[in-house]
């Protein structure tokens, strides 16, 4: 990972902290302990956020927990809410399954972002937090919060990448996910007006958020398999149509990464793949090399049915391969105990090229 990713992971987990321990150091009382109930929802929230397709290759994800970020700031004074969502929100994506630096990235922008929400919740006095005057506060909240979190990466991926911020944040997708994200927010400030009547009744919004979180998954689910479905339909015609070995390389490489939705896709030796998602490459029964699909810099990992998909799009590849007579001469090493040069391939255009 570039040293200035990691100054940036850090950097802002470093921000972060600072304003916990801040806000801890000025605590006049610590929250109360039913506000570390939000503690679990958060956690539990955090995995299953709803995925919405932005471009060809990029994702705008919108946590639900931030729901609860809500609840917190209409419920608490500033610094017990920013201590009791901290916490939470640290605790959820400490231990999600992603490599340390994302990790600490998420937790912090996720702190950050909060703070920027809690200030505008901050305004309305409790009295009035189950007032229309809250509800324009929670909308302001989850917009302030999407913003932070938003710009906020996206200014990290420009600075690491050397991208063009205007080509990270012209999302066709954004509309719809601040739409989503104000939506999931709303039920934030549906659980402080339940409270304000039914300290009992608060309970009861655990079956629709329970309901969210399940649609919001297997929505993601659905439209990230209908994707990987149509690209795969898509990649083996034209693959099918290919007229040289050299197409049909290029041709799964772009449509790989097309169709994981990840930073891009490289031929590689077998022992070359570190991280992402690897396939061998073997059309005629032997092995060329491996199709290599790059880490996704969002730190997320690739999953059972990303491979398999993967598999398929290279099963089709070494179809086609073989009818063009393209497979490893008669003396290349088998992969047991091939070196690492590259085996040569008749046909092949990029067989002894690295990427």
């Amino acid at each position: 990972m570039p040293a200035l990713s990691r100054l940036i992971d850090r950097g802002t987990a470093g921000l972060s902290a600072v304003l916990l321990l801040g806000a801890l150091v000025t605590l006049e009382a610590p929250p109360p302990w039913l506000a570390w109930l939000a503690l679990p929802l958060v956690v539990v929230a955090s995995r299953a956020p709803l995925v919405l397709p932005a471009g060809s290759r990029d994702n705008l994800v919108v946590g639900l927990d931030s729901s609860l970020l809500v609840l917190l700031g209409l419920s608490l004074p500033w610094r017990q809410a920013l201590v009791g969502w901290g916490v939470s929100i640290s605790t959820a994506e400490l231990t999600n399954k992603r490599g340390w630096d994302t990790r600490l990235f998420n937790a912090g922008v996720c702190v950050v972002a909060g703070a920027a929400g809690l200030a505008v919740l901050d305004t309305v006095p409790k009295a009035a937090a189950a007032s229309p005057r809250g509800l324009l506060a929670a909308v302001g909240a989850a917009v302030a919060y999407f913003a932070v979190d938003y710009l906020w990466s996206a200014v990290s991926i420009a600075a690491v990448e050397r991208t063009p911020l205007r080509e990270l944040t012209d999302a066709r997708g954004l509309p719809l996910a601040l739409a989503c994200f104000v939506g999931v927010d709303s039920l934030g400030f549906l659980a402080v007006v339940v409270l304000h009547q039914q300290l009992w009744a608060v309970a009861l919004l655990v079956l629709p958020f329970t309901a969210l979180l399940w649609a919001a998954r297997s929505w993601s689910n659905v439209g990230a398999a209908e994707r990987r479905g149509s690209v795969l339909s898509a990649a083996s015609l034209a693959i099918q149509k290919a007229d040289e070995p050299a197409q049909v390389e290029q041709i799964v490489l772009e449509q790989a990464a097309l169709m994981l939705r990840a930073p891009g896709a490289r031929w590689a030796a077998s022992a070359d793949g570190v991280g992402g998602l690897t396939a061998p490459f073997a059309p005629g029964g032997r092995l060329l090399r491996s199709l290599h699909i790059l880490p996704r810099g969002s730190g997320g990992r690739y999953g059972e049915r990303d491979a398999d998909a993967l598999r398929m799009l290279v099963s089709v590849a070494e179809q086609h391969m073989t009818a063009f007579g393209c497979s490893p001469s008669s003396d290349a090493p088998r992969p047991r105990t091939r070196s690492p040069a590259w085996p040569t391939a008749p046909c092949s255009a990029t067989s002894s090229r690295r990427h």
